[in-house]
C-alpha cells in the first residue's frame, strides 16, 4: 500500500470526491482545498508529499496558485501537478511555466492515476 499526504486544489465537488476515493483507496490521506485561496493557506500549514491543481479554479487560477506555492517554504520542494480539463495544445508547457512538475488530462484514468500520483511522489 502507498502511503503519502496529497493536498488537491479543486473547486467541483464531484472531482473532489472521485480522486479522494480512488486515492484513500490506495493508502494515501488526500486533503481537500476548494480554492486556491484555501490550497494556499493549507500549503503553508501543512506538509504534503504531493499538490493535485485543478487550473480553473473560481478565484486564483491555478497557474498563479501554483506560482504562488513556489514561493511557501513547505511546499517550494512539493512536486505540483495540474489536473486539469484544460487539453489544448500549449496548456502542458503553460502549466509547466507556472511551476507545476507535471500534468495529467482530466477525464482521468481512475486506474492509471495512483501509478502516475506514486511516480511523482517517488522522484521527488
Amino acid at each position: 500500500m502507498s502511503s503519502g499526504r496529497i493536498l488537491y486544489v479543486e473547486d467541483n465537488f464531484d472531482n473532489r470526491i472521485l480522486i479522494k476515493r480512488v486515492l484513500e483507496a490506495e493508502g494515501y490521506v488526500v486533503v481537500e482545498a476548494e480554492s486556491g485561496q484555501v490550497g494556499l493557506t493549507k500549503a503553508a500549514s501543512e506538509l504534503f508529499d504531493l499538490i493535485l491543481m485543478d487550473i480553473n479554479l473560481p478565484d486564483i487560477d491555478g497557474y498563479e496558485c501554483t506560482a504562488r506555492m513556489r514561493k511557501i517554504d513547505k511546499a517550494i520542494k512539493v512536486p505540483i501537478v495540474a489536473l486539469t480539463a484544460n487539453v489544448m495544445e500549449g496548456d502542458s508547457q503553460k502549466a509547466m511555466d507556472a511551476g507545476c512538475d507535471g500534468y495529467i488530462p482530466k477525464p482521468i484514468d481512475v486506474d492509471n492515476l495512483p501509478i502516475q500520483v506514486a511516480s511523482f511522489i517517488n522522484h521527488r
